[in-house]
């Protein structure tokens, strides 16, 4: 392996370790109730897509919105999980899987998704620039944090991420074929 191809290869494992990092401290951020730190998450511009109809265009909108859906509940516990990360040049992809635990009293929802990620190199880092999170299965009480957007209905949630590679909307399985 030549000098520059090994440079190349710890450029990109140290790419990869800060999203991984970067991934994991969004779910600190939420279940710590520390919204600023999406600052370290995601860019400025955002095109986020959580299950519609809950879309956000920018950092302050979900920091914002996710401040006040979790405020209600006792706690909440967001596991994201087997990280893959594809990076290219100054742009990366990821994919994660994700369990979240919302508790209220004796109460508690649960719903496993996946976060398919596009990443963004900034000045500051890397940033989400757009988020694809679906719903794989849910159980407990859906309602336990209030209503997570106007008119919102559970069932049309769940969007398997067989289902959704099959349609071609997972940026991630798109970027492993080109790669």
């Amino acid at each position: 392996m030549s000098g520059d191809d090994f440079n190349q290869m710890v450029k990109v494992l140290d790419d990869t370790r800060q999203i991984v990092n970067a991934l994991n401290l969004y779910g600190l951020a939420i279940d710590a109730h520390r919204y600023q730190l999406f600052d370290q998450v995601f860019a400025q511009e955002i095109e986020a897509n959580y299950n519609p109809p809950v879309f956000y265009k920018s950092r302050e909108e979900i920091k914002s919105h996710m401040e006040q859906f979790h405020a209600p509940l006792d706690g909440s516990q967001h596991n994201i999980m087997n990280h893959q990360v594809i990076v290219n040049g100054d742009r990366a992809n990821s994919i994660s899987y994700v369990v979240v635990r919302l508790v209220k009293g004796k109460g508690y929802f649960q719903m496993g998704c996946y976060y398919d990620d596009s990443w963004i190199r900034t000045p500051e880092g890397w940033r989400i620039k757009t988020r694809f999170c679906r719903g794989n299965f849910w159980e407990g009480n859906p309602g336990i944090g209030g209503e997570v957007a106007p008119g919102a209905v559970l069932e049309p949630l769940i969007h398997t991420l067989r289902h959704a590679g099959e349609a071609g909307e997972v940026s991630y399985l798109n970027a492993l074929v080109r790669n």
